[in-house]
């Protein structure tokens, strides 16, 4: 990925323009792993040199730096989930929507965010259903296996939740909420919102399109099915999680499914949805990166917000909620570092070749740039 954005980008960027973020990304991709962001040795303590790596550029879209940042999230998740069965749920924005979200990407996901997180509240407190506070993860994806544009969001729940007596509240289905009614109040809230911004101009309109024409749309997706996938019940979510954890960090693909990079083409291997099969996608260059572009995170951004029990504000409730499945407080790990990791995955790598001591982070070798 770094070559072919060191080789294609800015071929594309004179003819089709790119964003602030989308410049600072793929600036930061091309320095991964180079002398330009320095380097680190790596010794054992008697003073014998294994080597000196450049250092990772650390962005969430790089694929070369995400398996680190992958597995400190998965530890401090793992940490705070609950020993219950879990729901994951898929909320999605409707197609016809996406020509608006190409404009407000950042306003539209917080809308979304806002109106499915509004849903599953209110779901949770109707007596008929929890009457309770569940646990909620909710994760934002923007890109379909392909890297065409698919915003939908992600979500974790517990398979009941806490009352406000303090008892864990189990829900009288298996299936927790009814898929028809949670897709008739998500598709309701979320368009009131877009209304709201609509008609107070907080949005901006794609080309040739009035705001008129905006509401008209909003009118018909209130008559129309919307997208929202309830899986089978888990019994635990660590599944879940470590799937959630692919897409966090390293954006929308691994360097491993390019299979050929051509001046004008690309082809990359991607598991499809529809026929859950391998499938190949060849793009051109400008296709490609545009949709791999378009995918970059808004910077300051979560994509990943937590609620109820699984909220920061709800560690008091999430402790007691512990108590009732036989688990201790919640204690969140030491970061972990990646010599730690190292030794986790590669044994033998953390050891000297020449001494046998354990490896340690040793001195810091200073940028191209910092050193000029």
């Amino acid at each position: 990925m770094q070559t072919l954005l060191t080789d294609h980008f800015a071929t594309y960027r004179a003819q089709y323009g790119a964003s602030l973020p989308q410049l600072k990304a793929v600036a930061r991709l091309q320095l991964c792993r180079t002398a330009a962001l320095g380097a680190h040795v790596q010794c054992c303590p008697h003073g014998h040199i294994q080597g000196v790596w450049y250092n990772s550029c650390k962005h969430r879209s790089c694929p070369q730096c995400c398996a680190l940042p992958q597995e400190r999230w998965l530890l401090r998740v793992r940490s705070v989930l609950l020993d219950c069965p879990h729901h994951h749920m898929i909320f999605t924005l409707p197609a016809e929507l996406h020509p608006l979200w190409r404009f407000n990407r950042e306003r539209l996901a917080e809308l979304l965010f806002t109106a499915v997180h509004r849903t599953l509240g209110a779901f949770s407190a109707d007596p008929k259903y929890l009457a309770a506070m569940p646990g909620v993860m909710s994760c934002l994806h923007t890109w379909g296996r392909d890297l065409s544009l698919h915003p939908h969001l992600h979500c974790l729940l517990t398979h009941g939740g806490l009352n406000e007596a303090g008892d864990w509240i189990a829900p009288r289905k298996a299936v927790l909420f009814p898929q028809k009614p949670l897709m008739m109040v998500y598709r309701g809230k979320l368009l009131a919102a877009l209304r709201r911004a609509l008609l107070a101009d907080e949005l901006a309109l794609p080309p040739g399109q009035s705001s008129q024409q905006c509401l008209n749309l909003c009118n018909q997706l209130g008559r129309k099915e919307w997208v929202v996938h309830c899986c089978q019940r888990y019994e635990h979510a660590a599944g879940v999680a470590k799937y959630l954890a692919r897409y966090i960090k390293g954006g929308p693909l691994r360097n491993s499914q390019l299979l050929s990079v051509s001046k004008s083409q690309l082809r990359f291997r991607y598991q499809s949805h529809r026929t859950h099969t391998s499938a190949v996608a060849e793009l051109s260059m400008e296709t490609f990166l545009q949709r791999w572009l378009e995918h970059v995170p808004t910077p300051g951004k979560a994509s990943i917000r937590y609620l109820g029990l699984y909220s920061s504000g709800g560690r008091r409730k999430l402790n007691l909620a512990r108590q009732y499945f036989g688990q201790t407080p919640v204690n969140l790990p030491q970061l972990l570092g990646w010599q730690q990791y190292i030794a986790r995955n590669w044994p033998a790598s953390a050891i000297c070749n020449a001494c046998g001591a354990k490896l340690e982070h040793g001195s810091q070798v200073l940028p191209v740039r910092a050193a000029q």
